[in-house]
């Protein structure tokens, strides 16, 4: 029995050293999965940027070819433009610097006669073509080719015609021509659809660059425009809709610093606060239009102002023969045709396309 003991403790012992061995061994393991963990958790992380810089990638070359793309539309759409109504600058150009020319007497009548013509071939469909055409014929005395070209750019534009001799005369002072082509003007508008130009021909006549007649007539007819959107159901919600989003722009802020306490305890703050933003609302939209009613009148900044003599005059003035002098176009008193006495381009005296035949101009 004594014998066994050795053994079996030296057996014992052997089994307890392979046990520590094992041990070692599957620590060391342990430390080399855990070193693969970390690695692979690493390379997951950097294949997740790598996955997230492809997609950054590719959205923004995305990005770049939409660019790209429109930005080649533009340039095609640009040169159709170009193409189709180009040379209309052109004619706005030359309208300029007509009129610059009436002003300053430094062109020749048959040179601006010449221009007008050439450009009235050149755009055969553009309204302001035929329009210099009159305004040249209009300072050479010709009544009856500018009564004719009067009518072609009314047949082709009824709104932009009224509104240039709206303009033009009422630069040169003739108040009652200018307030017959503006009523021709007002008349070729859409209520529902009103251009970018009207904003300031409706400020001109609110600071008076039109005189009280010319109010007068805005007054009316914007009456008439009421009580016809007033009658569209669709258009008095979209007014409507208009207005509830202006009120509610201006609504103040949260009050939660005002009422803390109340912001705190009460489950219906969320609603309290919109009430009352909305309420505040209602004294910074007063200040806002009372500061535009309350504004000072007077006319627009680049504005001529009428002489008395020319708006009071119960006829328009006669209409220049020459234009070397610069007095025919800018005095208080042009001089006198040499053949006759006419007034300004007459306002069709219908809406829509001038008739074939008009009645004179004299």
């Amino acid at each position: 029995m004594n014998q066994v003991d050795p053994l079996l403790h030296r057996k014992l012992q052997e089994v307890g050293n392979l046990v520590s061995h094992l041990g070692e061994q599957v620590r060391q393991v342990s430390g080399q999965v855990a070193g693969v963990d970390t690695r692979q958790q690493q390379a997951q992380t950097e294949l997740q940027q790598l996955r997230a810089d492809f997609l950054a990638y590719v959205q923004q070359a995305g990005r770049a070819s939409v660019v790209q793309r429109a930005e080649t539309r533009i340039g095609v759409i640009k040169d159709d433009l170009d193409h189709e109504f180009g040379h209309h600058k052109t004619v706005r150009r030359t309208a300029v610097g007509m009129l610059q020319a009436f002003d300053t007497g430094l062109v020749t009548e048959e040179t601006v006669r010449g221009v007008s013509e050439e450009l009235m071939i050149q755009t055969p469909r553009y309204w302001l073509a035929p329009a210099l055409v009159a305004l040249a014929s209009w300072a050479a005395d010709d009544p009856t080719l500018c009564s004719r070209a009067v009518d072609e750019a009314f047949r082709r534009s009824p709104a932009h015609t009224s509104l240039l001799f709206t303009l033009v005369l009422r630069r040169q002072g003739r108040q009652e021509a200018a307030h017959r082509w503006l009523r021709h003007y007002l008349l070729a508008q859409d209520p529902a659809a009103l251009g970018r130009e009207f904003a300031v021909i409706l400020e001109a006549l609110a600071q008076g660059a039109f005189g009280p007649a010319g109010r007068e007539l805005l007054a009316t007819t914007l009456d008439q425009w009421q009580r016809t959107l007033l009658d569209d159901t669709a258009a008095r919600d979209r007014q409507v809709a208009l207005w509830r989003a202006e009120i509610d722009s201006l609504a103040a802020p949260t009050a939660r610093a005002d009422h803390p306490r109340l912001a705190q305890l009460s489950p219906q703050w969320p609603q309290l606060d919109a009430i009352l933003g909305k309420a505040r609302a209602q004294q910074a939209l007063l200040d806002r239009y009372r500061a535009v009613t309350e504004r000072e009148p007077g006319p627009p900044p680049g504005w001529r102002t009428p002489s008395t003599t020319s708006s009071t005059s119960s006829s328009a003035p006669t209409t220049p023969t020459n234009c070397h002098s610069a007095a025919t176009w800018s005095s208080s008193t042009p001089s006198s045709p040499t053949t006759g006495t006419w007034t300004p381009p007459a306002a069709p005296t219908t809406r829509g396309p001038p008739p074939s035949s008009r009645p004179s101009t004299t």
